[in-house]
C-alpha cells in the first residue's frame, strides 16, 4: 500500500511507490490463491487540476519536471502498474484515490491544511492561507474513508476503480 500523504521532505523518488506495488502483485498472484490488491492512491494523480472537483475520468495536469513531480508521477505510474498487472496476469485489483482525510491522531506537523489550521487555532495564532487563498479542498473524515474503502473492496471484480474517496463538495478555506 502507498502512504496516504507525502510527508514533508519526501524526495526519495517514484521508486518509493513502484517497488511496493510490484511486491503487492507478486503476493496477490504468487500461490494461486486469488487475493484483492488494493492501491491507496491519492488526489495527487491529478497534479494541478484544471477542473474542480475532479472526477475519476479526468486525467489531470501534472508537471513531469516540477518539484513534486516524483510524487505525482509515482502515484500515476503505480496506478498504471496495477492496471497492467490486471490485464496481463488477471490479478484482482481495486484502486482508490484518497483526498484530504482528517481525524483523530493526525500528526500536528504533517503539513496538511486541517492539521495546520487546528494547531494554529489551538495556539491562538492567525490561520495561514497559502497562495492567494483561492485554493479549494475536499475533506473526508477518516471513518468515512475506511467505510468507503471497505465498500470498494466488496464491489464485483469487474469494478476496479479508480474511485475517488472524498465528498464531492469542495471548500475554500477563505470562504468557509
Amino acid at each position: 500500500m502507498s502512504p496516504a500523504t507525502c510527508p514533508r521532505g519526501d524526495d526519495r523518488g517514484p521508486g518509493n511507490r513502484l517497488i511496493p506495488s510490484k511486491a503487492v502483485h507478486r503476493f496477490a498472484s504468487g500461490d494461486g490463491e486469488q487475493r484483492i490488491s488494493v492501491w491507496l492512491s491519492t488526489s495527487e494523480v491529478y497534479g494541478d487540476p484544471e477542473i474542480h472537483p475532479q472526477t475519476e475520468d479526468y486525467w489531470g495536469r501534472v508537471n513531469p519536471i516540477g518539484l513534486r513531480s516524483c510524487y505525482d508521477e509515482g502515484k500515476r505510474c503505480a496506478e498504471t502498474l496495477f492496471f497492467d498487472y490486471r490485464r496481463q496476469h488477471g490479478v484482482r485489483i481495486k484502486v482508490v484515490r484518497i483526498f484530504n482525510t482528517y481525524g483523530p491522531r493526525m500528526h500536528p506537523n504533517d503539513g496538511r491544511v486541517v492539521s495546520n489550521f487546528i494547531v494554529q487555532a489551538l495556539k491562538g495564532e492567525d490561520i495561514t492561507l497559502y497562495g492567494d487563498g483561492s485554493q479549494t479542498r475536499s475533506f473526508c473524515y477518516v471513518d468515512d474513508l475506511i467505510e468507503s474503502m471497505i465498500r470498494a473492496m466488496n464491489t464485483p471484480d469487474e469494478f476496479t476503480g479508480p474511485i475517488n474517496i472524498g465528498p464531492p463538495r469542495i471548500h475554500n478555506p477563505r470562504a468557509g
